[in-house]
């Protein structure tokens, strides 16, 4: 439905996690996997070249992200979709029986060590039988058995890896002949590489340097865990100061849990300009200089930062524990829980492009939200569509009035012009708070349910 990819839900590739190109990896693999299952094929307008903004009926899509200066990964994917509807179209095995239970079968869906998928598709003539087997985590399997029904010479004839897609290139370019060893269930079998979905975590360079400096290659929880995290500090160093060009750690010790550095070396570029942000990266990381606190009305602080990925729980707590009209009035929609897709999309987010800052209140384990901001940026840079939602039973506490403040200044020091938000006409505080913003409706865009409110940033007060 067009409703999951409008209204701050996101469209198909802003719903992907990781980095950039671990976004375009994830989505060519849902494609493969979405077109290689039983029944007909919908997918909306847009998400065939991974547009960044939400579909709207009003403007057209954006085609220039298909040529330069626009990142290559888009016209990748389209070819990449081009060629997966061209089999679409000359495979028996995708339409024949596929109505069918026989024209499906599974090969091995519990392969949860490596989290392999693997399943078949079939026609009337068995020389038709599509092999499609999904590789959903972020190292290639090498020497992968499969188990296929038939014995013979099996064919390649596309890969979501390859380097013509964006992929990383790890292919299997030679025919791949079968032999009769009984696997998962069928009486023959093939090896294969199976292509990575994403790119190397720091825990592999940590696993790598082990093997060079320690006998064994091992190290304990502890230390491993303290090295990561100086990693993540190093990463979050030389991302806000751009000007370092050089930074020696040497040598570093981890004890009881903690990485000490006994010994630095730090080059800067002098000529380097300053810039704001992370305007200098592809790639924006976590926005630590948001993480703070908030004052109430009744002199309660609070902490507020930007969502994490690790909050996938806690967002899903705080819909669930929304009353029926506040998740209407968020989602427009009778939305009672959450889906994994959606938490993912709510959780892992690139923040370049979008943000949700979160309230936090102590809970009986940990913490919980109470209260979120989101916004996502338009591809023109220059409009950004929001959304706020407070727990219900602290609409009178000034929350939504600290948090659309905050996103108002955020959005303003990024030089964002304008800010848009659709608010169902029912939802009167949403247009009370955003009327005290000077939120102006935008009569051409708004319907007898729903007002587009716009704010030209620097009115706002």
């Amino acid at each position: 439905s067009h409703d999951e990819v409008v209204h701050v839900k996101g469209s198909l590739i802003n719903k992907m996690p990781g980095d950039l190109w671990q976004r375009f990896a994830n989505l060519r693999a849902f494609y493969g996997y979405m077109w290689g299952h039983p029944g007909k094929k919908l997918l909306f307008m847009g998400g065939e070249f991974g547009q960044w903004h939400e579909w709207n009926y009003a403007e057209s899509l954006d085609w220039h992200l298909l040529v330069p200066p626009s990142d290559p990964f888009h016209a990748q994917l389209r070819d990449f979709l081009r060629n997966l509807n061209y089999l679409y179209q000359h495979e028996p095995a995708f339409s024949v029986l596929d109505c069918d239970p026989s024209g499906f079968s599974w090969i091995d869906c519990y392969d949860s060590d490596n989290s392999v998928v693997s399943f078949m598709r079939r026609s009337t003539n068995k020389d038709d039988t599509l092999v499609f087997i999904c590789n959903f985590t972020p190292v290639p399997r090498h020497g992968y058995r499969l188990g296929v029904p038939y014995a013979g010479i099996y064919d390649e004839i596309l890969n979501s890896d390859d380097l013509r897609f964006g992929g990383s290139g790890v292919v299997n370019s030679q025919p791949m002949q079968s032999g009769p060893i009984y696997w998962q269930s069928c009486p023959h079998s093939i090896l294969l590489t199976l292509p990575p979905l994403n790119q190397r975590l720091a825990s592999d360079l940590i696993h790598a340097a082990l093997a060079s400096i320690r006998p064994n290659g091992v190290a304990s929880e502890s230390e491993q865990a303290a090295l990561q995290r100086l990693l993540l500090q190093v990463s979050t160093l030389v991302c806000a100061l751009p000007w370092v060009r050089t930074l020696e750690l040497d040598p570093v010790v981890a004890i009881d849990g903690r990485a000490q550095v006994l010994a630095a070396r730090i080059v800067v570029d002098p000529k380097k300009t300053p810039t704001p942000g992370y305007r200098h990266m592809a790639i924006h990381p976590y926005p630590v200089e948001l993480v703070g606190t908030v004052a109430l009305k009744d002199g309660t602080t609070l902490p507020i930062r930007p969502i994490m990925p690790e909050d996938a729980e806690h967002e899903r707590a705080f819909v669930h524990g929304l009353s029926d009209e506040s998740r209407y009035f968020r989602f427009f929609y009778q939305l009672h829980e959450l889906t994994p897709a959606m938490l993912a999309r709510f959780t892992q987010v690139d923040y370049d492009r979008e943000l949700a800052l979160v309230m936090l209140a102590p809970a009986q384990k940990g913490e919980q939200f109470i209260a979120v901001a989101r916004y996502v940026a338009n591809p023109d840079r220059e409009s950004a569509e929001f959304a706020i939602v407070v727990r219900s039973d602290l609409k009178a506490c000034g929350l939504g009035h600290l948090l659309l403040g905050k996103m108002i200044h955020f959005l303003t020091q990024r030089g964002t012009q304008r800010m848009v938000g659709y608010v169902l006409r029912e939802n009167a505080s949403m247009r009370e708070l955003a009327d005290h913003y000077r939120f102006v409706p935008d009569a051409e865009e708004s319907d007898n349910s729903m007002v587009r409110l716009v704010l030209p940033l620097g009115d706002a007060r």
